[in-house]
């Protein structure tokens, strides 16, 4: 008996379907891989992020702790330009400071009494109006109860005339006497006692609006933005932007130096914002 010959190309299909098995090994490995190198280079960048934000805030604070005491606004440059910096890359920290308390608490945490009332009655008018007439700065999470004349929209000081007189023909003439004293100059707290009483409010109404609506805002938003140089020939380009709220007057200047908000330093809110 003669041996049965092997089949010709036998071999030929089981070398293609190990190299198509092997091309696939390989490729899984490198998607493996560059998924961790690219999961690796995110978490070495939010680390980067965490930790620079956190010495600019340190920064800042010591220098704010450093001017306790002196009037803010006086020290401010073109645009609010607080403060300049040149870090180590040779790029720039620039901090600017505004009024921050120009819009309504929402975070009613530690009111208590009359303060609470008013401030939870506008915090439920704000929710109940349609989203399209709010904007997201009128409102804030953190500082006092007290919403600053000197920066607050209009339509939110409508508002909370509104909720403190519970007549609209009053809250009208409230709001045209705040935007008449603004535009005539420095409005002040003799300003607001004077609009409540030429809109008809009661001894006290023309109190507790006083309360809630200051001519005297202690609560200051901090933005600050990083610049590093893109090339020597053209100018910096933005890499980071941060912004937070501190409070510099009354229980804030306490606060500066007391390591009641170690977490935080000085500021009652840090967080780090898109750039733009």
């Amino acid at each position: 008996m003669s041996r049965r010959r092997r089949q010709p190309g036998f071999a030929l299909p089981l070398v293609i379907l190990l190299a198509m098995v092997v091309g696939v090994m390989a490729t899984v490995m490198l998607q493996r891989q560059g998924t961790q190198r690219l999961s690796v280079a995110r978490q070495l960048a939010a680390y980067r992020s965490h930790h620079l934000g956190r010495g600019i805030r340190e920064v800042v604070s010591s220098w704010l702790i450093s001017i306790t005491g002196q009037p803010v606004e006086n020290m401010l440059g073109p645009g609010g330009l607080a403060l300049t910096i040149t870090t180590p890359d040779r790029g720039t920290m620039a901090v600017y400071m505004e009024d921050g308390q120009g819009s309504a608490l929402t975070e009613l945490t530690g009111l208590s009494g009359d303060d609470l009332v008013a401030a939870r009655a506008l915090r439920d008018h704000l929710e109940s109006l349609d989203r399209g007439q709010i904007d997201p700065s009128w409102v804030r999470t953190v500082g006092p109860a007290a919403i600053s004349a000197k920066t607050a929209p209009e339509g939110l000081i409508h508002a909370l005339a509104l909720v403190v007189a519970e007549m609209k023909v009053r809250a009208t003439s409230f709001t045209r006497s705040v935007r008449d004293a603004r535009e005539d100059g420095e409005i002040t707290d003799a300003d607001i006692g004077l609009a409540a009483e030429h809109a008809g409010f009661s001894p006290e109404q023309k109190t507790r609006i006083m309360r809630l609506l200051t001519a005297k805002p202690d609560l200051w938003l901090v933005r600050v933005v990083v610049s590093s140089p893109d090339r020597p020939a053209n100018p910096s380009r933005v890499t980071a932007r941060y912004e937070g709220r501190v409070q510099l007057g009354g229980a804030g200047v306490a606060a500066l130096g007391s390591g009641l908000m170690q977490s935080l330093g000085s500021f009652l809110s840090w967080e780090e914002r898109p750039v733009e």
